[in-house]
């Protein structure tokens, strides 16, 4: 039976209800406002300025960009009330600490770095400063970085990107809770793949040169999480790097996981390039 009467809920007159929502709304109570709105609807805000400006290389065309910066504005501000625990999933939640920390990092360059400097490393306070109106509360970008990572999934490393030419690549779409486990299964295979930014192979030398992310987190990769495990985890990743070996066996091409399965190959790591992912600097081709 319908609380506004007697009659079942399909025949209450179309009026009356008209009426109710106007009454709610002289309440104050929310309706549709930015806490309610669909996560799924906040994704799909994303995409189309991502598949405007970031190319197959995951280049950024800062220019084109900035012409969307209105609508990039618009996606990060409906962030700012969500409740992430109320998300309906742990995919979800991911996603969305992604999608966020991605967004924000653009909106952040548009207003630090392009036009200004070469690089967000050359931007006092990028990382760690700088707050962001998210979830009811301020963070910094690293902040939001970490929100993802408790979420102890460590392919997060492969889809977050700093603006910087050896980071991972930005996918030109948001990302989605439905879709994620195979997103992420693909970044990291593809990041493995990439000679440049993930994983250089030399077998004359027997050694695998890593992207030092795998060092500078590699309690996230071992399993290692808490704060005495991360540092001892560091530690041993940048003496030896045996640690991080068995997170890239699973997810690098067979060929390159077979090798290290059998010879057990000396670790180094290749020097991080943090100049700014844009098109103007970088290559389709990378």
């Amino acid at each position: 039976m319908s609380h506004l009467g007697h009659l079942p809920d399909r025949e209450v007159p179309l009026k009356r209800i008209q009426m109710v929502l106007l009454g709610l709304c002289f309440l104050g109570l929310p309706l549709l406002g930015r806490s309610a709105q669909p996560h799924q609807a906040v994704e799909s805000a994303l995409t189309p300025i991502l598949a405007r400006d970031v190319n197959s290389a995951g280049s950024v065309d800062y220019v084109g960009l900035r012409r969307d910066r209105p609508a990039l504005k618009s996606y990060l501000e409906s962030l700012r009330d969500v409740d992430v625990a109320k998300l309906p999933s742990d995919a979800a939640r991911l996603a969305f600490w992604i999608n966020a920390y991605n967004a924000f990092t653009l909106d952040d360059v548009l207003e630090y770095v392009d036009g200004k400097t070469d690089s967000v490393k050359k931007v006092n306070g990028f990382f760690d400063k700088h707050k962001h109106a998210i979830a009811g509360q301020q963070l910094t970008l690293d902040e939001i970085e970490k929100h993802g990572r408790e979420m102890h999934d460590p392919r997060i490393h492969f889809v977050i990107n700093c603006a910087s030419a050896s980071c991972p690549k930005l996918r030109p779409f948001a990302y989605t809770a439905n879709d994620l486990d195979q997103e992420l299964n693909q970044a990291a295979f593809e990041f493995f793949s990439d000679p440049v930014r993930g994983l250089r192979l030399d077998r004359s030398k027997d050694t695998i040169v890593l992207s030092p992310i795998l060092k500078w987190y590699a309690g996230d990769f071992n399993g290692m999480t808490s704060a005495a495990g991360q540092l001892l985890s560091y530690a041993r990743a940048a003496i030896s790097g045996e640690n991080v070996l068995n997170f890239v066996e699973q997810h690098a091409a067979p060929d390159v996981a077979d090798y290290i399965r059998k010879n057990n190959p000396t670790v180094s790591y290749l020097e991080y390039d943090w100049t700014l992912n844009s098109q103007q600097r970088h290559s389709a081709t990378h």
